[in-house]
């Protein structure tokens, strides 16, 4: 049996995910910024445990240990992390 993939298909899947991510989005950002407000100042190997151990209990996985340290980087300088529904 073979698949045929319409031109186009990724695009589709991304429109029709778009609202279930955006409302992940929405649900834990008080939980990222509770945790970032914690571990600003802190080492960033520190952070990173944490962003670890919080994103374990949500479905899905980071992308990369350099998303993992990109993210931990900006909350031990006191950045704000915004969670993004999908590609913007």
């Amino acid at each position: 049996m073979k698949i045929e993939w319409k031109p186009g298909w990724e695009e589709e899947l991304q429109r029709a995910l778009q609202p279930a991510m955006q409302q992940f989005a929405e649900d834990h950002q008080a939980e990222m910024d509770a945790l970032s407000e914690q571990y600003a100042g802190q080492p960033v190997a520190d952070v990173a445990v944490a962003v670890r151990q919080m994103m374990d209990r949500w479905p899905g996985k980071l992308s990369s240990e350099d998303e993992l340290t990109r993210i931990a980087t900006a909350i031990s300088q006191g950045q704000r992390v915004l969670l993004r529904g999908g590609p913007q």
